[in-house]
């Protein structure tokens, strides 16, 4: 009687998991089942223009001045590369965070308008 419950128990499980994999592999996140709107794939109407993204302000980094109470450097988080002296940074406002230039205006142009790391809309002073 047991090991016609653990199969029952088996194919119930199996089922589960093979409509959570349907989920993934349509590359959606569904909250919801009923409701279809939450989904893990990126808004892509509004974007900043390359015009108003080069109206960014840019800083060069310089490590010398740049203090961290760790040992590891600072990085850019959208292409995970360590920042050196040097390269040009653009700053986003108004949550100050900094990216390398191109890292940043590709995904402003082409990702959304928003900052990678707090996700707050990123707003240009003309």
């Amino acid at each position: 009687m047991s090991s016609l419950l653990d199969i029952e128990m088996f194919w119930y499980a199996s089922f589960q998991l093979g409509k959570l994999c349907l989920c993934f592999n349509n590359h959606e996140l569904l909250i919801d089942h009923r409701h279809r709107s939450h989904t893990l794939k990126p808004d892509r109407t509004i974007r900043l223009s390359k015009e108003n993204a080069k109206l960014l302000p840019e800083k060069i980094y310089d490590q010398s001045t740049t203090t961290t109470d760790t040992k590891a450097a600072p990085t850019c988080s959208i292409c995970i590369n360590d920042l050196k002296s040097g390269d040009v940074l653009k700053v986003l406002s108004p949550c100050q965070h900094t990216f390398h230039s191109k890292c940043i205006v590709q995904w402003l142009t082409e990702y959304k308008n928003c900052c990678p790391l707090c996700m707050k809309p990123v707003l240009v002073k003309h």
